[in-house]
């Protein structure tokens, strides 16, 4: 592997984006040319002193293709990294999130995984890391299932918070579902069609990256909107793509397991409680609205990190600490 494009999807997060090509810079690449692909779909778009400074911190080790496309959501932003990939010489193509920030062997992690397994693509946790008032929050929520154990192996999808796609699995002619745009859940169905198309995809257990919550999303109401657009994501999914037992099994457990999780949540008075609930809330609400054909707008409101935040956040903690 020679080459290699990082892709970034950001929208009015221009603290977060800081942040996530900062750490980038301290990524160790082992001689691979990088060029970093950011489309910017937000309403304001990073001003041109942001672009430089973050054009002159990278340019020691790559170079920086900025997309402005404007509010068309997240799953046309993926596309444009797509587009940008597929026309360009690299051999793989990484994807991270604009609130994460990735440690020092971030890369080379993916690239030893998916040559030891022969792997297309290859994926990893990612761990979240919560502001102090939220820390009740904290020992609960597992956003990408980075905190629970892992066995490594082979998967039928992926995220496109720490991931990475070889030549093969970029050149499928396949996109983003742009009906995901604003629910959010396009890359597990993206990875999913990947799947049936032939395309091994390998999870295994490094923790490099580590995702950033600000005090804005560290509340129950925000965490019961996410899922309902998960929940609704993996029934759409399921529909468009014909599963219809995998369907018909998920839209029956949502609706049977739903109910006694909310009793569950009422007997608990505490942070548990509220967990059970918004958990199961979000399961039910998500349910209606697939019935309703209804799509949640859970990426229509940005959430960054304030000048207070970042004032007390740095690099080290991010990368060494679960709270910030």
């Amino acid at each position: 592997m020679k080459k290699i494009v990082i892709g970034i999807c950001t929208c009015d997060r221009p603290n977060l984006v800081r942040l996530c090509v900062d750490s980038l810079r301290r990524v160790f690449y082992a001689g691979l040319d990088v060029e970093i692909c950011l489309v910017d779909s937000g309403h304001t778009f990073l001003p041109s002193s942001a672009l430089a400074r973050i054009r002159d911190s990278i340019s020691h080790f790559g170079r920086l293709e900025y997309i402005p496309i404007g509010p068309q959501g997240i799953a046309r932003a993926r596309n444009e990294i797509l587009t940008f990939a597929r026309s360009s010489d690299a051999d793989a193509l990484a994807f991270i999130d604009d609130d994460e920030v990735a440690d020092t062997r971030w890369i080379i992690h993916h690239i030893r995984a998916m040559e030891r397994f022969g792997a297309d693509i290859t994926t990893a946790p990612v761990l979240p890391v919560f502001p102090k008032i939220a820390q009740s929050m904290n020992r609960w929520i597992d956003l990408h299932g980075g905190k629970r154990k892992l066995h490594p192996g082979f998967r039928k999808s992926a995220a496109t918070g720490n991931v990475l796609l070889g030549r093969k699995a970029v050149d499928q002619p396949i996109n983003f579902d742009e009906r995901f745009s604003w629910s959010g859940g396009e890359d597990t169905d993206y990875f999913r069609r990947l799947h049936d198309l032939g395309i091994t995809i390998y999870k295994f257990d490094k923790r490099d990256v580590r995702e950033l919550v600000p005090r804005s999303k560290a509340c129950w109401s925000w965490y019961r909107s996410r899922r309902t657009s998960a929940t609704q994501q993996r029934l759409f999914s399921s529909k468009d793509r014909g599963h219809w037992g995998t369907l018909a099994s998920r839209a029956a457990f949502y609706l049977l397991a739903s109910p006694m999780i909310w009793c569950a949540g009422t007997i608990c008075r505490d942070e548990r409680g509220k967990f059970y609930r918004a958990h199961a809330g979000g399961s039910l609400t998500g349910l209606m609205r697939f019935v309703l054909s209804k799509r949640n707008q859970f990426y229509s409101e940005a959430h960054d990190l304030s000048d207070e935040e970042m004032s007390n956040l740095s690099l080290s903690i991010a990368l060494n600490s679960d709270v910030y």
